[in-house]
C-alpha cells in the first residue's frame, strides 16, 4: 500500500514510512524480526526467530494478533492485503488471515511456491517448484490454469497493464495474458539483480552489468540506459518515479 519498512542496520529496528505523508510513523523495535513480509497502516507481518514463529502483529495498538508456529526448513514469501484479509504465503501454505473474526486459514498448496506471489482481483499468481507459473483461486481455494516454464521462477510474477509478467531464471522476461495465453517475451542478454519494477507502461529491469532495461508492452520495445551506480536495493516506482539505493563507489564526474 502508502507505507514501507526500512530496516536500521545499526539497530535492526524497522522504520515505518508512510508515503502519503512523507514520514516514520513507527518503529518495530522486535530483535527477534529476521524478514518485514509485509505490512499495512496498522498491521505488520514478520518471521521470527527463537521460537521460529509468523507473526501478525497490530503495531498500532502494540498487540501480537497471531503467532504460528513454523518449520524450519519452511520459506516464507510476501504479504498482500486484500479487501479486509491479509495472504501470507510459504512454500507450502497459504494462510489467509481475517481482520473482522481475528482468525488464521492455512491452505495447502498442491503445487509448492517458488516465488513471492501477485494479488490480481479474486486470483493470485506465483512460482511453483515444478516450473511453473500458477493462477490461483482465492474463492475456490484450486489452481485455475498453471502454464509450464523452461526454468524456475523466484521473482514474484509482477502486472503491467492487463499483463502478468514474469522473468525465471533462463533470463527472458515474458508477458502472459489472464487466461494463460503468451503475448510477449524477450531475452535479457544479461543476468536479472533485482525483481522487476511495474510502471505505467514499462517494466523496468536492473541487470548484473549496470544496466537498466525498459521493457514497453504496448509497443513492444526495449530500451537501455547504463547506470554509473550499481543498484543496492529492491526499487520502488511512485508515480512513474523509480525509487533505489545505490553504491558509491562512483567515478569523478559520472552521472
Amino acid at each position: 500500500g502508502n507505507y514501507l519498512g526500512v530496516k536500521q542496520l545499526k539497530t535492526g529496528k524497522y522504520s515505518i514510512f508512510d508515503l502519503k505523508e512523507m514520514k516514520e510513523t513507527a518503529v518495530l523495535e522486535d530483535r527477534r524480526i529476521i524478514r518485514l513480509l509485509g505490512l499495512d497502516g496498522e498491521i505488520a507481518v514478520y518471521l521470527a526467530k527463537k521460537p521460529r514463529e509468523l507473526i501478525i502483529f497490530n503495531y498500532r495498538s502494540g498487540n501480537v494478533l497471531k503467532n504460528l508456529k513454523i518449520k524450519g526448513g519452511a520459506k516464507l514469501y510476501n504479504t498482500e492485503g486484500i479487501g479486509e484479509n491479509l495472504f501470507i504465503l510459504s512454500d507450502e501454505n497459504l494462510y489467509i488471515y481475517s481482520k473482522p473474526r481475528d482468525t488464521v486459514e492455512a491452505v495447502k498448496l498442491k503445487q509448492p511456491s517458488s516465488s513471492g506471489f501477485l494479488p490480481d482481483g479474486e486470483a493470485i499468481y506465483y512460482g511453483s517448484r515444478q516450473r511453473e507459473v500458477v493462477k490461483f483461486s482465492l474463492k475456490s481455494r484450486e489452481k485455475q490454469w498453471a502454464i509450464k516454464i523452461g526454468k524456475e521462477l523466484t521473482f514474484k510474477p509482477q502486472k503491467v497493464g492487463e499483463y502478468i509478467v514474469i522473468i525465471p531464471r533462463d533470463n527472458n522476461i515474458y508477458f502472459f495474458n489472464k487466461n494463460g495465453t503468451q503475448y510477449w517475451w524477450d531475452n535479457l542478454r544479461s543476468t536479472c539483480l533485482l525483481p522487476p519494477v511495474p510502471m505505467k507502461e514499462n517494466v523496468a529491469v536492473f541487470m548484473w552489468d549496470n544496466q537498466v532495461k525498459f521493457f514497453n508492452y504496448k509497443k513492444k520495445e526495449v530500451t537501455t540506459y547504463p547506470l554509473a551506480r550499481k543498484a543496492k536495493s529492491n526499487m520502488i516506482c511512485i508515480d512513474e518515479y523509480i525509487y533505489m539505493v545505490s553504491g558509491d563507489n562512483v567515478e569523478p564526474g559520472a552521472p
